[in-house]
């Protein structure tokens, strides 16, 4: 194994080339889909959550604050203390903490790679859904590069990012850094100040080297956010505008650092890719969202995880193996949580102190055979094997016992336990390949999420849960036509045993519980149409059925309701026009379906659409533009905390009006 701890301090013009969304294939055993830098800057995808804007059925929610985020692909959802369906990767380093980098910026990224469907055959982190890879510039520079960019909108909005890349022997440094600042959408009318401000610094450090036939691959990232409170709103009428007497605050620390090393041979690969990742957050809540000091709120976490991921593919004439191991120990993990609440003239406390270390290990191998010229078998197993050790303190005082709110001097134990899973996974796949345009594919794959604990329950009945276990069916087609076409729709089915679904209490403690069966099915597309050089259009579609099958729970039937936070369809359009040799227009529709965020089915957001444009001019060296994000400044909801006994709503982004710069010395 290999590590490295690497701490970072901050103190001729043309047309515009307008460039196509392509589904490749980088080994025979797995399509992606491919989004370039540019396809990236046209649609305004600055962080992850910005992605569905791009990717059928891929919606990215959030509590209103950038530390609690959850995805939901092809109709299967996460929550604050579930796996991901989505697992990400940035320049090969597994991140399987995904929600703390769902808000993560882009600014040192050059394009995404997209794995649909069940994962974990060549990578290894599994998932449900997908994978999303984050790629850096791998290219090399002779001599030294810099380039700026300077961002400003309203809401008192700016951002500088500064890129270098600087020639050594044999390779090269690359150092990326930003700093972003906004007051954010939200007034507190308490103190007339702004709620929920943001404050962003990263710092990307990377050194390539290149050895004859070793490639050498050192990065070291570190970003901090300092934010304001989170904007819980009560009131749908005044949606960015709060009384609370509590300003709060939302402090992460972000360090990752890893080495790769790559060996090519004349026809294999061997990889291994060493890192560290350790998360640091620290929050302030006014619980009751009031002038009030009824409930206040204060969170402590701290997550270290190391990770080894080996593999090696193996490509000849016809056929082609890639096996692997995958290592990771999260090896300190501990998050505290503090309730304080006044009520008449009294003072109570309830103090949640958790441990949750975890291993992880697993084996994955994929074979991929030309059976002709056309058609290709590829089969595939995954080992995967998990253990979760957990331990629960609470201590909490109630001088007046307020029922209502989960306030009661109940005694609890102090839980002390370990739980471990393994599974072995199969995936079947056949396609049909022509000319390098054409491609249609079977294919059956099962995934699987581990069980665990829920770290802020005090119920011991609800405090673990089970794993969860899907199997998907896709059938699928990619096909281009003269470099101008390029067009690809999946139909899936996915069956879900033990769904693990969320349910939040009143005093904002959550629980997880096992729905019996789940069935999702639906189609997406993607359509990419380049009339000439100068103009494209491009969209996507998604349509989603998710029903809980069999579920009943505390006596209530929810079979055949809507699964949470779970789009019945996503769906977006876009045009890319360049005009007058360097200015363009770029205009994107975004528009999400009916969302639930209640397993009863009774708490709901209606679809919506929003529109985001920009125009501006480019050349070799020089680029601006003016944007506007959601131009007719349509409300909307990002999510709603379906609380027993009340909701809160947390906002999408209204209208933001901005100019950018950028110069390339």
């Amino acid at each position: 194994m290999i590590t490295i701890f690497f701490q970072l301090l901050f103190a001729d013009e043309n047309s515009i080339n307008i460039e196509p969304i392509t589904v490749e294939a980088e080994h025979l055993t797995q399509e992606y889909n491919n989004y370039s830098k540019h396809d990236l800057e046209v649609r305004d995808i600055d962080s992850l959550d910005d992605l569905s804007a791009v990717l059928p059925s891929f919606s990215v929610s959030n509590y209103g604050s950038r530390n609690v985020a959850f995805t939901s692909y092809r109709g299967q959802a996460n929550f604050m203390t579930t796996t991901s369906p989505v697992a990400i990767y940035i320049d090969d380093i597994p991140l399987a903490y995904v929600n703390t980098f769902l808000t993560h910026e882009l600014y040192n990224i050059s394009d995404v790679n997209i794995l649909k469907g069940p994962q974990g055959f060549t990578t290894g982190l599994g998932a449900q859904a997908g994978i999303i890879q984050l790629k850096m510039d791998d290219k090399l520079v002779k001599e030294a590069e810099f380039s700026s960019e300077v961002t400003m909108a309203n809401y008192a909005e700016k951002s500088l990012v500064l890129h270098s890349k600087t020639p050594i022997e044999d390779g090269t440094i690359a150092i990326d850094t930003l700093y972003k600042q906004g007051d954010g959408f939200t007034k507190n009318l308490y103190d007339n100040k702004s709620l929920d401000d943001e404050e962003t610094k990263a710092l990307s450090v990377r050194m390539i080297k290149n050895i004859d036939n070793l490639k050498l691959t050192f990065l070291g990232l570190q970003d901090f956010n300092n934010d304001g409170g989170t904007p819980y709103h009560d009131n749908l009428q005044t949606p960015f505008v709060m009384n609370q007497n509590v300003q709060g605050y939302i402090r992460q620390n972000n360090l990752l650092s890893s080495i790769k090393l790559e060996y090519f041979a004349n026809d294999y690969v061997f990889k291994s890719v060493s890192s560290f990742h350790n998360y640091r957050s620290k929050e302030l809540l006014d619980g009751d969202r009031t002038p009030e000091n009824f409930l206040t709120i204060d969170s402590d976490e701290n997550y270290k995880e190391f990770t080894e991921e080996l593999s090696m593919q193996i490509q000849k004439s016809g056929w082609e193996l890639l096996s692997g191991l995958f290592f990771a120990s999260r090896y300190e993990h501990t998050y505290t949580e503090n309730h304080h609440y006044e009520y008449l003239d009294t003072n109570g406390y309830r103090i949640w102190q958790t441990s949750q270390p975890e291993k992880s290990f697993a084996l994955f191998s994929e074979y991929a055979k030309n059976i002709n010229e056309n058609i290709i078998l590829t089969a595939a197993l995954r080992y995967t094997w998990n253990e979760k050790d957990f331990n629960n303190n609470i201590n909490q005082s109630f001088p007046i016992e307020v029922a209502e709110y989960g306030f009661l001097n109940t005694a609890y134990p102090h839980i002390i336990a370990t739980s471990h899973w393994q599974k072995v996974l199969p995936k079947l796949k056949i396609a049909y390949k022509q000319d390098n345009a054409n491609l249609i594919f079977l294919q059956y794959a099962e995934a699987f999420k581990n069980g665990g604990y829920s770290y802020d329950d005090y119920d011991i009945k609800t405090l673990s849960y089970d794993p969860e276990e899907s199997k998907t069916l896709e059938l699928g087609f990619n096909t281009k036509w003269k470099n101008s076409l390029n067009l690809s729709a999946t139909l899936y089915a996915t069956h879900v045993d033990k769904l693990q679904v969320e349910t939040i209490r009143s005093d904002l403690s959550s629980y997880i519980d096992n729905a019996a069966k789940a069935d999702i099915y639906g189609i997406e597309s993607e359509l990419r149409y380049l009339f000439n050089n100068n103009f494209s259009v491009h969209s996507g579609v998604g349509f989603i059925h998710s029903k809980f099958d069999d579920y009943i729970s505390n006596s209530n039937n929810y079979s055949g309701n809507q699964l949470i936070n779970v789009p019945q369809y996503t769906f977006q359009f876009g045009s890319e026009f360049s005009f007058s040799k360097n200015y363009y227009l770029d205009l994107v529709l975004k528009s999400n379906g009916k969302t639930y965020f209640d397993k009863a089915n009774t708490v709901s957001e209606s679809s919506y659409t929003y529109v985001d444009t920009k125009m501006g001019y480019k050349s070799k060296k020089f680029s601006w533009n003016v944007y506007i994000h959601n131009l007719f400044d349509k409300r909307y909801l990002n999510y709603i905390i379906a609380a027993e006994g009340f909701n809160a709503y947390n906002f999408g982004e209204p209208r933001r009006i901005g100019v950018s710069l950028k110069y390339d010395f």
